[in-house]
């Protein structure tokens, strides 16, 4: 029997005094019950409810259902808002309790007690025996099939938001502490119809423009909010003026507009309220019956942050503070919150509810371990009978876990049915507690998964006639294998138990696995020497099929190691980046690493009429460093490369280009550093006219000239090999090379000005830099020539040309003898009527010293035809030139 009590402000209630109050209960009541359901017993309207609301505003105002405990009884409490009380004042509500025992609500769902016919609207007189009530009839609006059809006004948000909220309610529960919050959806309405009609919404579906973030208020009110008064508080005294007294002890300040109800019905059905309510009855209906008698929940709370239940309900208008120990959710949100992350739990039975499959839900709660709530499991086991794949393998560990414990039957005829899909531990589980007659399928899988992963024990090796029954399964095993670590040991399991497995099958595997991007050469340490072959084929297209920065990362040292033995034409991006390896550790010349890689870009020119789609595009046998690509100065075009693979013959140039172009890059890698002058000697002795089949290799010459000089005899001769062997522009640089080494030997000027225009012209073929270091190696060295000669040289010279000469001749620190000669040399040019402005202006401040003058005017003294020219450049020089003029 249940017991009821009712609690408002009374002028004069049993005990004689006035103000809030149990006015009336049932017998029997103990005073230490009645102290502890007050505790349940509290109402404020929403902020912006009117101070002074009439009838039908008052009708309209939300309604606080409440489940608690008191002890180790259970509280039920309904307040509904009253308006004035016997003094006028307004805040009276009529708080009704029902109080039970845990027996008494067996089967029960709290939230089902919404609108019971047991619930009173007015209090009973005061001093009034309420009787006990010895059934507790839940109320008609929260039917499972109800909720259903109005979750499903929400699509798929309304299912994504219930899994959120699952699994919020259902760590709280398991943990034992942590709350949730539900805003209700609200809209502004016009104030003067606050209770007009409104659209219906689903589920989380509201124009309220809420963000939904969890732990937080959209609205984030302060204590200085004008709307609520300064002296707002707890503290009461029996000053019936004091408007503290009023259980609004937040007080608006004025009218304000709020939502008006969300669906047809009892006007005490706010719109604030409803969609909570039926979020509550969802959420109850989600769990098993024992465990939603642990859900507290209060629909309605002016105060949600001080609320002690697991769920609470409010509205928008209420200022729930930022540091709230809750997750706050907004029902009028247009997103479901993005965390926490749904369980298994909640993902399941909001499924369950998308398809209306209570049975689902049923099942989920008898799998529920009667010692304590593990809903993730019990979903996970459902999920896993019922052939859901997403079952993870520690959601199978936490089912092995469970089954210790026990099962329904019809639980273990499932998981039967679902053995095929079981991991070892599972599996193991079930062999172990499964009935008589029900172990069989659960042996077999062990041993099929001892196959499949060989760190788990492994059977004997079977007889022929076993093997040969296992071979789909081997088979399977190899093909399933997930990874580098597991294909080894499917491999090495195939092996000990000598089931025979195609090879086509292990080069495919192998293949996978290279994608994996696992240690490939510790697949091929461990790979048995039987199939060793057929993995080393699939790991080779798995190489050559991945891309270029993933084969970098899977060709490790000790992969190279393991692939430098082994015939790699079929693979040409492979083999270039595995010479790329052996070159940059000095495994292999920088030569050799060219030669290999060009063989690789060396194909047949074959004619439209001899390709067709069965002709291989490379064949071939393996590479050879010890092989010449060059056979004197003709490209050894006939060299096979690569074998295998046939194509078509319209797809057949494009892969050969996009093979040159990974040798290209490789080169590039493998000369990055500079070459050596012996390096290059070897690769025109070795490719002769092979050099310039390649942009890396083509300026690698003049890379060597510019690190080693080009006076040096090794230079020039590099430069004369080249000349004579590669043709291109390698021909044109070391021509340049070839022209400054002799210019310092010109026997006159004309020939000197014939060498340096010689190289004006080749400059447009040859490296730029150099032609710069070339020219100025060839200027330098003519500045050693005596004044009259160079004088001829510029004379020789266009005049483009000229500026050129002038500017290396007057570059560095010049001596006083070297000022001198430039000097001389400018007269000299002067008087031959030829001007280079740079030379003359050097000049011209030359010989205003008189210590380069005098010298000048010594060399010059008995040349009495350039005297005009140096007094012209000497103009303005104190002293005369040579001897004093007669008067």
């Amino acid at each position: 029997m249940a017991w009821q009590l009712h609690y408002t402000s009374a002028e004069c209630g049993p005990g004689g005094r006035a103000g809030f109050q149990f006015t009336a209960e049932s017998a029997g009541v103990p005073p230490e019950v009645t102290g502890a359901v007050a505790s349940h017993l509290a109402y404020r309207p929403p902020p912006e409810a009117p101070l002074a609301p009439d009838p039908a505003q008052i009708a309209a105002l939300p309604v606080a259902l409440a489940y608690g405990d008191a002890g180790d009884l259970r509280v039920l409490t309904r307040c509904v808002y009253l308006g004035q009380d016997y003094s006028g004042r307004y805040g009276n509500f009529l708080g009704h309790a029902v109080v039970a025992t845990q027996d008494e609500l067996t089967g029960l769902r709290p939230v089902e007690l919404w609108q019971a016919p047991l619930w009173h609207d007015e209090p009973a007189p005061p001093g009034a025996t309420l009787p006990e009530l010895a059934d507790l009839t839940p109320g008609d609006r929260l039917d499972p099939d109800s909720l259903g059809e109005w979750l499903a006004t929400g699509g798929e948000q309304g299912y994504a938001l219930l899994a959120v909220l699952l699994q919020i309610v259902g760590t709280a529960l398991s943990r034992g502490h942590g709350r949730l919050v539900l805003v209700a959806a609200g809209t502004p309405t016009d104030s003067g119809n606050p209770t007009g009609p409104r659209k219906p919404s689903g589920p989380g579906i509201s124009a309220d423009p809420w963000a939904a973030i969890p732990g937080n208020s959209p609205d984030q009110r302060t204590s200085a909010d004008p709307r609520f008064s300064a002296d707002s508080g707890d503290a009461r005294n029996n000053d019936p003026t004091d408007p503290r007294n009023s259980l609004d002890h937040w007080t608006p300040t004025g009218p304000r507009n709020r939502s008006v109800p969300s669906v047809p019905g009892d006007p005490r059905d706010s719109g604030r309220a409803e969609d909570v309510v039926r979020w509550i009855g969802v959420i109850s209906y989600s769990l098993p019956w024992q465990v939603a008698a642990k859900l507290t929940f209060l629909t309605y709370s002016a105060d949600p942050a001080t609320a002690s239940y697991v769920i609470v309900g409010t509205t928008p208008d209420v200022w729930i503070p930022s540091d709230t120990d809750a997750t706050v959710v907004h029902l009028g949100a247009p997103h479901v919150p993005a965390v926490p992350v749904p369980g298994r739990f909640a993902r399941t039975v909001a499924e369950c509810w998308r398809r209306m499959d209570m049975a689902g839900i049923d099942a989920i709660g008898e799998l529920v371990p009667a010692g304590g709530f593990s809903p993730d499991t019990a979903a996970a086991l459902s999920a896993f009978c019922r052939g859901d794949g997403s079952v993870t393998e520690e959601e199978q560990a936490g089912i092995a876990r469970t089954l210790r414990g026990g099962l329904p039957d019809w639980a273990w005829r499932e998981l039967a049915g679902a053995c095929d899909r079981m991991g070892f531990e599972l599996a193991t589980a079930a062999r172990a507690c499964a009935p008589a007659g029900l172990a069989g399928p659960f042996a077999a899988r062990c041993a099929v998964l001892s196959l499949h992963d060989p760190a788990l024990p492994s059977p004997e090796p079977p007889d022929d006639e076993t093997r040969r029954a296992l071979t789909p399964e081997a088979v399977r095993a190899v093909a399933c294998a997930d990874g580098v670590p597991s294909l080894t040991g499917v491999l090495r399991a195939v092996d000990h138990l000598g089931v025979p497995v195609p090879a086509a099958e292990v080069e495919r595997a192998a293949h996978r696995a290279a994608h994996s991007g696992g240690d490939l050469a510790d697949l091929l340490d461990h790979t048995p020497r039987a199939l060793r072959e057929a993995v080393v084929a699939g790991v080779l297209t798995g190489l050559e099929a991945a891309s270029p920065r993933a084969r970098r990362r899977l060709l490790t040292d000790r992969l190279c190691d393991h692939l430098e033995s082994h015939d790699l034409t079929a693979a040409p991006r492979t083999c270039a980046a595995v010479v790329r390896l052996l070159a940059l550790r000095a495994r292999v010349t920088r030569v050799d690493a060219t030669t290999r890689l060009l063989r690789l870009a060396a194909t047949p020119i074959m004619s439209s009429d001899t390709l067709n789609t069965a002709t291989p595009v490379m064949s071939g046998d393996p590479l050879s460093i010890a092989t010449p690509v060059m056979s004197g100065d003709t490209l050894n075009t006939t060299t096979p490369v690569m074998s295998g693979d046939t194509v078509n013959a319209a797809e057949a140039p494009d892969v050969l280009q996009d093979v040159r172009e990974v040798v290209e890059r490789v080169l590039e890698e493998v000369w990055e550093a500079p070459p050596e002058l012996g390096e290059c000697a070897a690769l025109v002795q070795r490719l002769g006219p092979g050099v310039s089949s390649s942009p890396c290799l083509s300026d690698l010459p003049a890379r060597a000239y510019l690190a080693h000089g080009m006076a040096g005899p090794e230079v020039v001769r590099l430069a004369g090999a080249v000349q004579a062997h590669v043709p291109g522009y390698p021909a044109a640089d070391a021509e340049t090379v070839l022209l400054a080494a002799a210019a310092g030997d010109a026997a006159d000027p004309p020939a000197a000005a014939a060498l340096l225009m010689r190289l004006d012209d080749v400059a447009a073929e040859a490296h730029q830099d150099l032609v710069q270091e070339a020219v100025a190696v060839a200027v330098r060295s003519l500045a050693g020539r005596d004044p009259r000669f160079r004088a001829g040289l510029v004379t020789a010279l266009p005049g483009s040309l000229r500026p050129l000469v002038a500017r290396v001749w007057l570059e560095g620190r010049l001596s006083r003898d070297e000022q001198a000669d430039l000097a001389e040399t400018a007269v000299r040019l002067h008087h031959a009527g030829v001007t280079v402005p740079s030379l003359e202006s050097f000049a011209r401040s030359r010989l205003s010293s008189r210590s380069v003058a005098n010298a000048v005017e010594s060399r010059l003294r008995r040349e009495d035809a350039l005297a005009p020219s140096l007094r012209e450049l000497s103009r303005g020089r104190r002293g005369a030139l040579w001897k004093r003029e007669n008067p």
